[in-house]
Parts: C-alpha cells; structure tokens; sequence
C-alpha cells in the first residue's frame, strides 16, 4: 500500500513542479484558508475529513493486524505497537500529501479556467494536461487503475470484515475460501455492486463524493466506541492509550460530528 502512494505521491509532486503556483498565496491559505459557511462549503468539509478519517479503514488496519500477530503466534509488545504507529503514520502522511497535490493541482488548473465542478472523470483528467498534454486522458487512466489496485481490495475487504465480524462469520484473507465463504462472498458482492453502478450510468466522481460525505458522518459516534475501547483497562490492560492519543481521537470526533450537524442544518 505504501509503495502505490509514493508513487502517487511522486505523480503529483511532478504534475506541481510542471504548473505554475504562487506557493506563497498556496501555503498561506493551506494555514489559514477563506471558508464560507454555507451548507455546501460545510459539506465538502465534511466529505474531505471522510476520506482522510474513513470507517473502513478502522476495520481493515485492525483486522490485518490481528490475522497478523495470529498468523506469527506473537504475544503484543510495543515493539509491534511502535510498528504499528508507524505504519498508520507513514500511510497517513503520505495519503494526506497526495491529497494536498490533487487539490493544489486541480486549483491551479480546473478552478483557473473557471470549471469548480468535476462529474466525469474526463474533466478531473484535464488537471493532469500540464503535464501530460493530449495524454492527460491516458495517464489519468493509469492512474484510475492503480488506485483501483490498491482501493477495491481495502474497500470490499473492510465491508467483509465489518459484516463478519457483526454477524459472528469466519473471516480474514489468511483463509481459504472454504473456510470462510461468506466472508468472501461479501467482497465479490461489493466489487459486483461497484461494476453495476458503472453499466447503469450512475457518476463515479459523484458516488465518491457522497460516500466521503457518508464517511465523514459515520465516522464518528465509531470513533467514539474507539475512545473508549482504547481507554479500558480491561480491554487493553497496558497498552491503553495514552492522553495524547485520547485528545487526538476525541478532538477528531467533536470537530467532525459538529460538522455533520452544521452541514444538514437549514
């Protein structure tokens, strides 16, 4: 997962060294941006933190890392625990900086030329034109099916995971298919329902949109139930979480139920 976001990251970072940015106008309302509390600024806010702070990923990290430590029969440690962070570190930062290139990108590029809407992806592709010219399409492609590569097995396997581990199934890719059919019929029924939505015209860019914005409000009443799993002596004996952890998590779902709330206000 790692290597296909540097090599993400690597992408965009040469898409902005190609188009032209004032990075001082750039990085200055990085810090402190112009925001209009309107319902629609409220909700693309709410829909950014969803896929940075997404609930599937709560489900695929912890079940990887369980399979994991079964598989190697290895008590936890923190040694394993520091791995862990760093893990979730390194793959935070860089998801968070291929994000910053795609939104400076499309800025710079899109927002210049007046188009603050993007349906299809033959428009998002025209960010990449800098670049690539008359091959934005194909290397956007490219692009498209890497990511696919590295999404659609995250994403059906955390819906599995989820539904196994609620209706008590066996699960985990350590498995063979028999021995944990239903776990793997949710992933094929998950890949088949994303190909169906393509064939019946609904709009990718769209559908993402709105799922970051399901994310974003789903987020967190489950990052609450981490709070407090994380906090229990009984659950995690040492390994609790420390106050820092704590004010992070707890921090995150105040600021992103409260923009949940403000966002469907009238």
């Amino acid at each position: 997962m790692l290597r296909w976001l540097a090599l993400s990251l690597v992408a965009y970072v040469a898409v902005l060294a190609v188009v032209h940015i004032d990075w001082a106008a750039a990085l200055a309302h990085t810090v402190v941006p112009r925001f209009h509390p309107d319902r629609a600024s409220l909700a693309a806010l709410v829909a950014v933190f969803g896929t940075t702070i997404s609930p599937y990923l709560f489900f695929w990290q912890a079940g990887e890392e369980v399979e994991e430590l079964a598989d190697h029969h290895e008590p936890l440690d923190r040694r394993q625990i520091a791995a862990m962070r760093l893990d979730v570190g390194a793959g935070m930062s860089s998801g968070v900086g291929v994000m910053f290139a795609i939104m400076v990108t499309a800025a710079v590029t899109l927002g210049d030329h007046g188009s603050v809407r993007v349906d299809t992806a033959q428009q998002a592709a025209q960010a990449l034109r800098p670049l690539a010219g008359e091959l934005a399409g194909l290397l956007f492609a490219a692009g498209i099916v890497g990511t696919g590569l590295l999404a659609v097995p995250v994403l059906a396997g955390s819906t599995a995971y989820a539904i196994a581990e609620t209706a008590g199934w066996h699960e985990g890719l350590a498995r063979r298919v028999s021995q944990a059919r239903a776990f793997y019929a949710v992933i094929a029924a998950s890949i088949l329902v994303g190909v169906v939505m393509d064939f019946v015209g609904v709009s990718p860019i769209r559908a993402l949109y709105l799922a970051a914005m399901l994310n974003g409000v789903a987020a967190p009443p489950l990052l609450l139930l981490i709070l407090l799993l994380a906090r229990s002596d009984a659950v995690l004996g040492a390994h609790r979480s420390g106050l820092f952890s704590q004010l992070l998590v707890g921090g995150a779902a105040v600021v992103m139920a409260a923009l949940s709330v403000l966002a469907v206000l009238p």
